[in-house]
């Protein structure tokens, strides 16, 4: 491009939360998983320019697109204004720390992302990820400032192991790198259920309940420390079954292998925000059975744990 006077590329991986969903707000360790699926951010400098363009693509193709006159951060053009205005959000936010950010963004950008948006696997977090990576800022504070997340989505942007994630005060957490699944990956599915929820609302919800005590904080952090290092299936499925019924008493809803499956031969979790998106799925029974279930329910995006975590040598 014409005047262009540097290019540069971030990426960003995508999450799951395993275990720790609600609670982990309030200080209960969660294990979450990072995934090969993420996000990019690249951006070319213009030298001669007022504006920032910005495109979106999923699986290689145009989404969302947006031009911004960078002086106000007013939207000239867009063909979504919902996620134009969002996004005007987290750049203003980045601003307001560094003022001179905003001659960074003299630029087009472009994001990819390499699965389903719609399958709440870190849309937003891996956006947040890269733009702190290109802002040169702490991720963890600009989060932060714009969303009442635990933050451990923005440690699986960065980690590629699975790990414990705890909260131990306001502004700081910890991040403990685990062997997940070591020998029951090929007994864990995950299987999206086309139900996407909002995880603002849900967490404002969950604290709306306010049922959380320390008992329970210490309850679930137990069951997360024990799936972090757990090769054995049945005790693994005794451990979320247990989970479920602790964050069922929590949020008010009843489990969802109990509403929806209670015929699986195996235990399911809900997964996301707790039900909407993902469900995890762990059975003795092989492939076969696991993908003939569930598209008999009509359910046909089921992946193996070993297709969607990241490979470390």
């Amino acid at each position: 491009m014409e005047n262009a006077e540097k290019y540069t590329r971030y990426y960003s991986n995508g999450k799951l939360l395993i275990s720790g969903e609600y609670a982990v707000i309030d200080g209960a360790t969660a294990l979450a998983i990072p995934l090969k699926f993420g996000q990019s951010l690249e951006i070319e400098q213009i030298l001669n320019t007022n504006i920032l363009r910005w495109e979106a693509y999923v699986k290689n193709k145009l989404w969302f697109f947006v031009e911004y006159n960078i002086e106000n951060l007013s939207i000239i053009k867009t063909n979504i204004s919902l996620v134009a205005e969002k996004l005007i959000k987290i750049l203003k936010t980045i601003i307001e720390t560094d003022p001179i950010f905003k001659q960074k963004l003299k630029s087009k950008i472009v994001t990819h992302i390499n699965f389903n948006h719609n399958w709440g696997l870190g849309t937003s977090s891996t956006l947040i990820s890269n733009l702190a990576f290109f802002a040169k800022t702490n991720p963890y504070n600009l989060l932060n400032k714009i969303s009442n997340g635990s933050g451990y989505d923005i440690a699986a942007a960065r980690e590629t192991k699975p790990f414990l994630y705890t909260i131990t005060d306001k502004n700081t957490h910890s991040i403990e790198i685990v062997d997940f699944a070591n020998k029951i990956n090929n007994n864990l599915y995950f299987i999206y259920l086309g139900k996407k929820q909002n995880t603002e609302t849900s967490l404002n919800n969950y604290k709306t309940l306010n049922k959380i005590t320390n008992t329970i904080i210490d309850e679930i952090t137990e069951i997360s420390k024990y799936l972090a290092s757990s090769n054995n299936i049945e005790t693994f499925n005794k451990a979320i079954f247990n989970h479920e019924e602790i964050i069922s008493n929590l949020i008010g809803k009843k489990p969802i292998q109990k509403e929806f499956f209670s015929d699986f031969e195996g235990q399911i979790k809900s997964l996301g925000a707790w039900g909407g998106d993902f469900i995890l799925a762990s059975t003795e029974n092989n492939s076969a059975y696991v993908n003939n279930y569930f598209k008999n329910k009509r359910l046909t995006t089921i992946l193996k744990y070993n297709d969607i975590t990241i490979k470390n040598k």
